[in-house]
């Protein structure tokens, strides 16, 4: 039987620039090894069908659902970042991959893609359709997962991670999603205590490396920034 894994991340208006171009590859430099560009063609999204600005798509949604008289703080949580997956064992697919030799190509269809449009569907009914504003899945890197935003809009209309999720929730989202999963059809089961410590040291060393990446990212994003505003600058000098 294999385990579900899903951690939450939150994040600010600063950091969606660099959260966007790491979820739909908008660079060719990554700090993250496991990624695979050659593979990054298998990427997909389940929201969206094309690319989007997430700060565009966010504030849109923001501005639809908040009821507000004063502007939304500037150090607000803007989305909550969930990276869902599973163990590898669920991913193994022997029919497809008797006939598919390359097993990054197996495992693109069929079983990962029904498991990532349930869980999909899961937060969906649980936070409101219009609050998931992405759902990338990523089947370039070692083991398949899917980073899904939830903009935090509460039953009164506010913006408010703390109110959503809040320990008792994010404990009872760690027994909800596994069982949703089951009655989709699925062998697994929220990750055993005696597994948590080493889950823990795996999720961190994962945003560690996703955390690299889009620091290098913005580092890039700034350099590129400066070499153009130098440039205009030498422009207007010789004029």
């Amino acid at each position: 039987m294999a385990f579900v894994v899903c951690h939450m991340e939150k994040y600010g208006a600063g950091n969606l620039g660099s959260l966007q171009r790491h979820n739909q590859r908008e660079t060719e430099n990554h700090a993250n090894k496991d990624i695979n560009t050659q593979y990054s063609y298998l990427n997909y999204g389940l929201v969206n069908a094309y690319e989007i600005s997430y700060p565009n798509k966010i504030d849109t949604r923001i501005v639809e659902g908040v009821e507000t008289n004063q502007a939304i703080r500037k150090d607000a949580v803007r989305v909550c970042r969930f990276i869902v997956s599973a163990s590898p064992e669920l991913f193994d697919d022997p029919e497809r991959s008797s006939y598919i030799l390359d097993p990054m190509e197996a495992r693109a269809s069929g079983k990962a893609a029904q498991y990532f449009q349930a869980a999909t569907d899961f937060f969906k009914e649980r936070y409101g359709e219009k609050n998931v504003v992405f759902a990338s899945v990523h089947l370039d890197e070692t083991t398949p997962h899917m980073h899904l935003g939830v903009v935090l809009i509460t039953a009164d209309h506010k913006l408010s991670a703390k109110r959503i999720f809040n320990h008792k929730e994010l404990q009872d989202l760690q027994k909800a999603l596994p069982e949703h999963l089951q009655q989709q059809g699925f062998d697994v089961e929220k990750r055993q205590s005696r597994n948590e410590h080493l889950d823990e040291l795996d999720y961190k060393a994962k945003q560690a490396e996703i955390r690299a990446e889009l620091a290098q990212e913005k580092a890039v994003e700034a350099e590129k920034t400066l070499v153009e505003k130098r440039a205009a600058w030498l422009k207007q000098k010789r004029l």
